[in-house]
């Protein structure tokens, strides 16, 4: 009986290393931006900008992106937040999702729960439906700001409604062993292990 608990705890040890070095290693299963063509997507002094998204989309979420860097520089509040961000979309020509995407994805880790819940707030409110890269964004932005009881909501809505894609289990269960939640980190685990 101890020589089988013994066992176990030294299969999860092992696991928790593999698991870790694929996380925080060098190991990327994807680039987080899709890099636009250099000789489009160039700034006023010639330089070709990082992380740019495709230009169009990157161009129509411009103004979200400079409202909320300056929301964000002052600490605004999520109702403020999702005001600016409906503001902001009624007036923009382009797709919603596609707007909040590109600008979640412009802002990276200045992005904080705040900004996340009032993202949400205006989803909700528009009746938009998630895309997994959108959830991926959300709970990015959760994972980055250590908001796990947010990020467990959110990541079972994106399972109910079967959004969930590797990348994303793979956002679940980095979150679970921040939380040392052995048994979801194993459930997550396995399901990477099955082809979703």
């Amino acid at each position: 009986q101890v020589f089988k608990e013994a066992q176990t705890e030294i299969t999860i040890f092992f696991i928790a290393i593999f698991v870790h070095a694929v996380l925080f290693g060098t190991y990327r299963i994807r680039p987080l931006v899709i890099k636009a063509n250099k000789n489009i997507s160039q700034d006023k002094v010639g330089k070709p900008e990082k992380n740019a998204a495709s230009f169009p989309a990157a161009e129509q979420s411009a103004p979200l992106v400079r409202a909320l860097k300056a929301m964000l520089h002052r600490s605004a509040e999520t109702e403020e937040m999702a005001n600016e961000i409906e503001h902001q979309l009624q007036a923009s020509s382009g797709d919603a999702i596609t707007v909040l995407g590109v600008a979640l994805e412009l802002l990276n880790k200045a992005a904080n729960a705040k900004l996340i819940a009032a993202t949400r707030s205006v989803i909700k409110a528009r009746g938009l439906a998630l895309t997994p890269r959108l959830s991926e964004l959300l709970l990015r932005g959760y994972l980055t700001s250590q908001c796990f009881s947010d990020f467990n909501e959110l990541f079972a809505k994106v399972d109910q409604d079967g959004l969930v894609t590797p990348s994303l289990a793979l956002l679940a269960l980095r979150a679970s062993l921040n939380t040392s939640d052995l048994d979801a980190a194993l459930g997550h685990m396995r399901r990477l292990a099955v082809p979703l």
